[in-house]
């Protein structure tokens, strides 16, 4: 009897960590939601995302998410506009939570404000993307078994939220750039919703001198974070109109936010739409003149063009130490977030009472530009310095 008992107990394991179908994951419920969101059918013409979820069965489910939208990102030509999954994002995503309860609460639901993107156009924010790769990356070694896991680590991790609140239209561009890349991997890149964004973006990008100085003779401050703000209200309206609707006709009903008209608006003149921002947040911008610096700026990377075709000043490092020619190759051929996530960020070094990442760039390749955000690392290392960037090439590239 106790034997039948245990066999019972096991086949009830196995079964419970099988691979299961969307229904069985998320719900009957839920997938009919997320099949009217989608504007499927079928559960199985749901895009890729839910089915691997699904299959994945509470394995790795920011590890899930994360290799579809490389996926999807690769698909729009360019990995690096996926934002990164922290293990607050992906519960969200996980739960069905997409819509949130609270449009004026930034931190709740899938929007625009939770976008962790690779922008380098300032210490903080390149010290925020950093911290956002290193978090997941320990979150990933908890759940995954590779540690000891505490289950009060893991729910500290999954609610560290940073809400991000663009204070350039650099970082806002990146910022919508990837919330359209997760769109795209929630949604399908046919859907509706994604195809006004993403129209929406390119049209911006088209003409980005003169919106955005539409933007700023309005709100110099914070016209970035209001133009995303104006993104965050619409899709959150659509969310919760599409997943709320009583039948799938009323959810088929639903409009489609209509971002271009919003693009004809600006052109003349008009910007009455624009809405602002929940108080809260107001005092969170510091005003900052429009960066110099590109986030395409990254070892590994050509330099950009800007207009006229004229290259950006380059800087060369005529004092480079002789051990690190064996790694020119490494960083010029890796994609510097994955070399983040295997062995953390570079080693900082102190300039001008500030702690700041070392420049890869200028000391392993012997080049960058005149705006790289961390060009007071532009110069001779000590001994010491060069040891500790040696020691993280070791540990990145061999």
């Amino acid at each position: 009897m106790c034997h039948e008992v245990r066999n019972d107990a096991t086949a009830a394991r196995t079964a419970a960590a099988a691979p299961k179908s969307v229904a069985e994951f998320f719900g009957h419920t839920t997938t009919d939601k997320l099949m009217a969101l989608c504007q499927v059918h079928a559960a199985h013409a749901l895009p890729e995302i839910w089915i691997s979820l699904a299959a994945a069965n509470g394995k790795r489910e920011r590890e899930v998410i994360e290799s579809r939208l490389r996926v999807t990102a690769t698909a729009l030509g360019d990995p690096e506009l996926a934002p990164v999954i922290t293990p607050d994002l992906a519960k969200k995503i996980v739960s069905v939570r997409l819509e949130g309860s609270n449009l004026d609460d930034f931190s709740d639901g899938v929007n625009p404000f939770l976008m962790v993107i690779q922008d380098y156009t300032s210490p903080g924010s390149e010290k925020q993307y950093f911290d956002a790769i290193s978090l997941a990356a320990d979150y990933d070694t908890l759940v995954g078994g590779t540690a000891a896991a505490d289950l009060a680590d893991i729910t500290k991790m999954r609610t560290a939220i940073k809400v991000q609140i663009p204070t350039n239209f650099v970082t806002m561009r990146l910022m919508l750039q990837a919330f359209t890349v997760l769109l795209a991997t929630l949604l399908e890149e046919t859907h509706d919703v994604v195809q006004q964004l993403s129209r929406f973006t390119t049209q911006f990008l088209n003409k980005e001198p003169f919106y955005v100085s539409r933007l700023q003779n309005v709100d110099p401050k914070y016209g970035p974070a209001r133009l995303l703000r104006y993104v965050q209200l619409h899709v959150r309206a659509y969310f919760a109109d599409t997943m709320g609707a009583a039948t799938p006709a009323v959810a088929a009903a639903v409009p489609t936010p209509q971002f271009l008209d919003r693009l004809r608006d600006m052109k003349v003149g008009d910007m009455s739409w624009l809405p602002h921002l929940p108080q809260r947040y107001y005092s969170t911008v510091t005003p900052k003149t429009e960066p110099k610096v590109e986030p395409e700026d990254k070892p590994g990377k050509a330099p950009k063009k800007e207009e006229g075709g004229n290259k950006r000043k380059a800087v060369r490092n005529t004092q480079m130490d002789a051990r690190f020619e064996d790694f020119k190759t490494g960083i010029s051929n890796s994609k510097f977030n994955d070399v983040i996530k295997k062995v953390g960020a570079p080693p900082t070094v102190k300039r001008g009472g500030d702690d700041i990442a070392m420049c890869v760039s200028y000391h392993l390749r012997g080049t960058c530009f005149e705006s790289c955000s961390r060009k007071a690392d532009h110069g001779p290392h000590s001994k010491d310095e060069n040891d500790q960037l040696y020691a993280w090439c070791k540990k990145a590239f061999e």
